[in-house]
């Protein structure tokens, strides 16, 4: 759904300030920010839940309670489960942006920007969001509680920004491009 999503604002971002541009990495990036943001943090939801309480619906969660690891060894390895299932995402969403100027006849890819003007610092971002998932997720009653308390912090998110609640501290992630 983000690939395609993505893709039709990648495929449709035929211009920059009004006038016809070139598909360069730069110009493809702003789409590719606004168009896939929404999806990772959805699978981090879906995702979360469902590694927080395998266990739980299984009926392990007695066996592993009683053994003698500390809890943050079954903490940590679930963040990373959920942080690398986001991060592969951002490189599938990569992927689609050099598609596109592929296909667009632009040869000259500059892959090193995708990664550090797309991959790294929303990678940076998809952490934050999987520790916060994983981590409502183990405190919450429920899983499907523990969605609930992600989707009111999606809404949370867009509303809050929407109408200026920008304060840093309130902000889990924040998104900064710039062309310099």
């Amino acid at each position: 759904m983000g690939l395609t999503n993505s893709g039709g604002a990648l495929w449709f971002a035929n211009e920059l300030y009004g006038t016809p541009s070139v598909p360069m990495t730069f110009a493809l990036i702003l789409p590719l920010l606004g168009s896939f943001g929404i999806i990772p943090i959805i699978i981090a939801i879906y995702f979360a839940g469902e590694l927080v309480w395998r266990d739980r619906e299984r009926g392990m969660n007695e066996i592993i309670d009683s053994t003698a690891l500390p809890n943050w060894a079954y903490f940590i390895p679930k963040v990373i489960a959920v942080s690398a299932v986001l991060v592969a995402t951002l490189f599938i969403a990569s992927l689609a942006a050099i598609f596109v100027q592929l296909l667009r006849g632009y040869v000259d890819l500059e892959l090193h920007k995708y990664f550090f003007w797309f991959i790294l610092p929303f990678a940076v971002d998809m952490l934050m969001i999987a520790i916060l998932a994983v981590f409502l997720q183990s405190l919450s009653s429920s899983k499907y509680v523990g969605w609930g308390l992600m989707a009111i912090y999606l809404v949370a998110s867009i509303t809050l920004v929407s109408i200026g609640f920008e304060h840093p501290l309130t902000t889990l992630v924040r998104r900064v491009c710039s062309h310099l």
